[in-house]
């Protein structure tokens, strides 16, 4: 198999990923969650993760060192999950003082769709290029996707914006390069410092919101967007210090794999623009920022839920003790997720008093806040569970299951639509179960 760069040994910089694992599921778990896939393990003449990872030097640690290797994966999803959410925040915040509450809700959409669809086809490249242990080549090819990318998510963003294109235009101009910066920040270093700029410039956005500084928070998403650019420039130099610096174009297999992530990602914002656009004016920021809130957080549990399954493993019960843990501790993840997502949304109605925007939707907000949010946020969850297991197109499957339960809901009777989407509920857990309940998703 020829490749357009010479490929580097995969062992050498793999070594250190699974340097903590305490034996090779546990190897695989880790390499599978910084997106080694089986398709790159047979790039390299193995038949799968599991059988490339058999071949690193894990060594035999002791439960105390795993532990503490678990330390830092988990300070890291929260670390993501405090950037994402402090973005969205933050912009929020700038569309509300230069806008009426009724044009930054319409805004919510373009902005939102975009943005997932341009840091979901980044990162995938980015991660798939270091699974490869190809990390310089993954920061030239994924900024060239993203100077590609954010230019036209931008022009379609203008294209939905309806009234107001000028400042929604101007936020688009700062939120969609955040965005692309932030997922090659989390991929090739400077997540920390990133994480620190967020949290300050949100600190900031807020106290000038309610000191009514109307310029503060946009100043402050103008300091955030620019700030992550920096910090995904100097991981950028950092990461290409040897060879050619200049971006360069995804190849034909890294389309390939993008092209699911992206399936995904379009499956799942159809879902979530069904939803908006089914709702009044008045519930779509709290549907959408209680929906951003439960993709945040998915990175930070998701963590913490692999590190208590691997807890289970290490008790020495019989496989059917560890099955019913497996199963409880999924199923109640799920709910968790759901009820962050239904609990975020019912507190931002409530405090941006939702009921004061005459617009009405095609679903009445009870169902929006009480039916629609918590779904969305399971179904997101159960998505995180199954791409940490490597199964992609598992997570297509269940984007589409999303979507048709929205529709079903918002689109057919009550009764009807209720049945539809218990069902997709019900198939989306029993989905991540059967994830969940195999030894490589731990």
């Amino acid at each position: 198999m020829k490749y357009a760069d010479p490929v580097v040994d995969p062992s050498a910089r793999h070594a250190s990923l699974v340097a903590g694992a305490v034996d090779s599921l546990d190897a695989t778990a880790r390499l599978e969650a910084a997106g080694f896939s089986d398709a790159m393990a047979r790039e390299y003449g193995f038949a799968d993760v599991y059988h490339y990872a058999r071949t690193l030097p894990t060594g035999s640690t002791s439960h105390r060192r795993a532990v503490r290797s678990d330390a830092s994966p988990r300070a890291e999803g929260w670390l993501r999950a405090v950037v994402l959410l402090s973005g969205a925040l933050i912009v929020a915040l700038a569309a509300a003082n230069l806008v009426q509450i009724e044009a930054v809700a319409r805004a919510v959409v373009p902005l939102g769709l975009t943005g997932w669809i341009t840091g979901s086809l980044v990162g995938a490249v980015a991660w798939r290029r270091v699974g490869l242990a190809q990390p310089a080549d993954g920061a030239r090819r994924s900024a060239a996707l993203a100077i590609l990318a954010v230019p036209a998510a931008i022009l379609l963003v203008l294209a939905m914006a309806g009234d107001h294109r000028v400042v929604v235009g101007l936020i688009a101009l700062l939120w969609l390069p955040f965005v692309a910066a932030q997922a090659m920040t989390t991929v090739f270093g400077r997540l920390r410092v990133l994480a620190a700029l967020a949290a300050a410039c949100l600190v900031a956005a807020g106290t000038g919101h309610l000191a009514g500084a109307r310029w503060l928070p946009g100043a402050a998403l103008v300091a955030l967007a620019v700030g992550t650019c920096v910090l995904a420039t100097a991981s950028y130099r950092r990461t290409t210090s040897v060879g050619r610096r200049a971006p360069r174009l995804p190849d034909r297999r890294d389309l390939g794999a993008s092209a699911v992530a992206a399936v995904q990602a379009a499956l799942f914002s159809a879902a979530v623009v069904v939803a908006l656009y089914s709702v009044g004016l008045g519930a779509r920021i709290p549907l959408s920022l209680g929906r951003v809130l439960a993709a945040a957080l998915c990175d930070p549990l998701m963590v913490d839920f692999a590190v208590r399954l691997r807890a289970l493993t290490r008790r020495g019960s019989a496989w059917s003790t560890v099955r019913a843990g497996v199963i409880a501790r999924t199923l109640t993840y799920l709910a968790l997720a759901g009820l962050i997502a239904g609990a975020t949304t019912v507190t931002v109605a409530v405090a941006l008093d939702h009921r004061s925007v005459a617009d009405a939707g095609r679903v009445s907000d009870d169902v929006a806040f009480f039916v629609i949010a918590p779904a969305l946020g399971l179904f997101t969850m159960a998505t995180a569970m199954t791409l940490r297991a490597g199964r992609a197109m598992g997570a297509v499957h269940l984007a589409g299951l999303c979507l048709i339960g929205i529709l079903a809901v918002t689109h057919l009777s009550t009764a009807l639509g209720a049945a539809v989407l218990t069902a997709c509920v019900v198939l989306t857990a029993a989905r991540a179960i059967d994830t969940t309940c195999h030894p490589r998703s731990w």
